[in-house]
């Protein structure tokens, strides 16, 4: 029902292609005023290029091909997994396997992650992966990753915390430079005006710090 008769399936989905589209016809697709049905694209502008290859097919197809690609990041999820075991050196069995992976795939939550289009699990899988190599003493590798899903969303920044409890200095500097270079990059590609605006829906409205305006009830 929800991937074929619902629109909730599509509510994300449709965002990331309608900001896909209006690059290509040089529309804007951040900040409250962006002509978006589904609401303004909320990641740094520069990740909306993931998106792109959405902009030159048909809405079906586009959202099947995006649900495929996140079926494949649950795989790589459960891959990392299975290898952060070992490295632990837990062994799991072929049916421990089939039931991380079939969880993952079928979960209420993770599910429907990827019918909506959303990429959490390949962000997961950056997470689970920098875990992996950092635990494996590649501290510059593991930053890189850690610093992936900081590009799209803000809460894996947290992860910074941690690294500063492992002292891994080399991975934080990794991890830093590397959003300050998707930044410079997303600058560069398109403008600083449309960055400001970015980060001013997100601080301003996308925050919703009004609703704690005169303090809580």
């Amino acid at each position: 029902y929800i991937i074929f008769l619902s629109d909730i399936a599509f509510r994300d989905f449709r965002t990331y292609r309608t900001a896909a589209t209006h690059v290509l016809s040089g529309q804007r697709f951040v900040g409250s005023t962006a002509d978006m049905p589904t609401g303004p694209y909320v990641y740094l502008p520069i990740t909306v290029l993931v998106y792109m290859p959405l902009a030159f097919l048909s809405e079906r197809t586009a959202h099947l091909g995006l649900m495929i690609v996140n079926v494949i990041g649950a795989i790589f999820v459960t891959r990392e997994i299975i290898r952060i075991c070992a490295l632990h050196s837990i062994q799991l069995e072929r049916r421990d396997i089939l039931a991380i992976g079939a969880t993952i795939v079928f979960a209420p939550t993770l599910g429907g992650n990827i019918v909506n289009g959303q990429p959490n699990l390949w962000l997961l899988a950056a997470i689970l992966s920098g875990y992996r190599y950092i635990n494996q003493g590649q501290q510059r590798i593991g930053g890189f990753l850690f610093a992936i899903p900081a590009i799209f969303k803000l809460w894996p920044a947290l992860i910074g915390l941690w690294l500063l409890y492992r002292r891994t200095y080399t991975a934080i500097f990794a991890a830093v430079s590397t959003g300050l270079a998707a930044l410079a990059v997303s600058i560069g590609f398109f403008g600083i005006n449309t960055n400001i605006t970015y980060f001013e829906y997100i601080i301003f409205s996308r925050s919703w710090t009004n609703l704690f305006a005169g303090g809580l009830d």
